[in-house]
C-alpha cells in the first residue's frame, strides 16, 4: 500500500508540473496598473475607472493573456489591453503606406462590454469589433460607411468611434483606411504622430459575477513610404543575427536560455540553435516549406517563443500561422495562431526558394521592397503566373475585394 501511495503521489506531482509548465507566465497580477513589456509590445491590466471592481490578469506573453473581471453598474471600469508602443518611431498618419492589426479573442458573450482597438494618433480613435449589452461610443451617430471592406457605424463627439455592424471575435482591421477616413473628415491631421495601437476589452459590467476574457492573439504591422523604399514593421529590434547569412531569418527567445530550436526545410533540419532569453535572430538557408521546431521540452520550465520568420524577405508573424503543434491549447499540445511552443513541436511558416541574401527580389515575394509601384492598394504587387495583381492589405487568404479593387492575399500569392 505504501508503494501504491507513493506512485499515486508521484503521478499527481507529474500532472501538476506538466500542467503548470504548459503555461509559462510573464505576468500574474491583480494590481490596478499591473503590466509587462517586452520589445515593442506591452500588456496592461488597466483598471482605470474610479469605481472598478476586482480584476486579475494572467499573461503568457504581451499578446496572449486572459483576465478575470467582476464589474457592475454603468460607465467603463477597465480596459485590459495589448499595446504596440510606437512612441519614438516618428510614424505619422500621412507616412503610412499600410497599417493593419489582427486580434483574436474569446469573450463570455454576456454583460456590458466591447472588444476594441484604441489608437492614439495622437488624438484618440476607437474601433469596436464586437459589442454586448448596453454600450456604445461616446458621441452621436454620424453615418454608416464601408472602410477597408468592412461596414461600420461611425460616431463622433470627443473622438471618432467605429462600430462594426456585425460582431466578430477575430479579424484584421485596416487601420490606415480608418485613419485616412478620419483625415478626410477633418477629424485628424495627416501629420499626426501615432503613439500606440492598443487592442483589448472595454468592460462596463459583468453582472456582478466573475467573467473571463481571453486575448488569443494580437499583432500590428505597418509600412511607411513608397513601395520602393518601404519598411515593414511589427517590431523595432536591431539585434544581430546569430548566423551571418541565409534566406531564412527566425526571431526567437527562450524562457530559461537552454531551449533548443531547429529550423527545418522540407522536413530536414538545416540549422540548430540554443536560444537565449533575449530576442535574437537565427538564420538558415534552404528551399521548401519552413518549420521552426522546439525539441527539448523538459516538462517544467522550458518554453520557446517565436516572434516571426522572414523568408526571402517576406515576414510571417508566428501568431498568424494556422499550424502550431507545440502550443498548449484546450488542455493539450497542438493548436494554432500563437507565438509559443510549450511542448515539443513546430510552427509551420511559408515556403523558401533557396539560399542567398535575406532580401528577395523574386517577383512572387510581393511584400518586400522590390514590389513594383506599391500596387493599387499600396501593399505590393503579386506576379501571378506572369500577370501582376495588387496585393491585399487586409484579406488573409484567397482573393479579396478592397477599396473597390480586386486583390490577392499574400498567402495565396506565395503558394504558386
Amino acid at each position: 500500500m505504501k508503494s501504491l501511495k507513493i506512485l499515486q503521489i508521484g503521478m499527481i506531482v507529474v500532472l501538476l508540473v506538466f500542467g503548470q509548465a504548459a503555461f509559462a507566465q510573464v505576468l500574474d497580477s491583480c494590481d490596478q496598473w499591473g503590466n509587462y513589456c517586452s520589445g515593442d509590445y506591452c500588456v496592461y491590466n488597466n483598471l482605470w475607472g474610479s469605481d472598478a471592481g476586482p480584476q486579475c490578469i494572467t499573461a503568457q506573453s504581451t499578446t496572449q493573456w486572459s483576465i478575470r473581471s467582476t464589474q457592475s453598474g454603468s460607465g467603463v471600469k477597465t480596459y485590459p489591453n495589448s499595446s504596440r508602443e510606437m512612441a519614438g518611431e516618428n510614424v505619422t498618419i500621412g507616412s503610412l503606406s499600410s497599417c493593419t492589426s489582427y486580434m483574436n479573442v474569446s469573450t463570455p458573450g454576456t454583460g456590458d462590454f466591447c472588444t476594441a482597438w484604441d489608437i492614439w494618433a495622437p488624438q484618440e480613435v476607437m474601433i469596436w469589433m464586437n459589442t454586448y449589452g448596453n454600450v456604445s461610443p461616446w458621441g452621436s451617430y454620424v453615418e454608416t460607411a464601408t472602410i477597408g471592406g468592412v461596414s461600420w457605424d461611425v460616431y463622433k463627439n470627443g473622438y471618432p468611434g467605429f462600430v462594426r455592424r456585425s460582431n466578430t471575435n477575430s479579424m484584421t482591421v485596416d487601420i490606415k483606411a480608418i485613419l485616412d477616413f478620419c483625415v478626410s473628415r477633418g477629424w485628424l491631421s495627416s501629420s499626426g504622430v501615432i503613439e500606440k495601437i492598443q487592442g483589448g476589452f472595454e468592460i462596463t459590467s459583468t453582472g456582478g459575477v466573475e467573467r473571463t476574457f481571453t486575448m488569443n492573439s494580437y499583432s500590428v504591422s505597418y509600412r511607411t513610404g513608397s513601395s520602393s523604399t518601404s519598411t515593414t514593421t511589427t517590431s523595432s529590434y536591431t539585434t544581430t543575427s546569430s548566423s551571418s547569412s541565409g534566406n531564412i531569418v527566425v526571431r526567437a527567445r527562450g524562457v530559461t536560455g537552454s531551449e533548443r530550436m531547429e529550423i527545418r526545410v522540407n522536413g530536414s533540419t538545416v540549422a540548430t540553435y540554443t536560444v537565449s532569453t533575449s530576442y535574437a535572430n537565427y538564420t538558415a538557408s534552404g528551399s521548401g516549406t519552413v518549420r521552426v521546431a522546439f525539441t527539448n521540452d523538459n516538462g517544467s520550465s522550458n518554453d520557446l517563443q517565436i516572434d516571426y520568420a522572414d523568408i526571402n524577405g517576406t515576414r510571417y508573424q508566428a501568431e498568424n500561422q494556422a499550424t502550431n503543434t507545440g502550443v498548449w491549447q484546450d488542455s493539450s499540445c497542438g493548436g494554432s495562431y500563437s507565438e509559443w511552443l510549450h511542448c515539443a513541436g513546430y510552427i509551420q511558416f511559408g515556403s523558401s526558394s533557396g539560399g542567398g541574401a535575406t532580401t528577395s527580389t523574386a517577383s512572387t515575394t510581393t511584400t518586400s521592397s522590390s514590389s513594383s509601384g506599391g500596387g493599387a492598394l499600396g501593399c505590393g504587387v503579386c506576379n501571378w503566373y506572369g500577370t501582376e495583381y495588387p496585393m491585399c492589405c487586409v484579406t488573409q487568404s484567397g482573393w479579396g475585394w478592397e477599396q473597390s479593387t480586386s486583390c490577392i492575399s499574400e498567402s495565396t500569392c506565395n503558394s504558386q
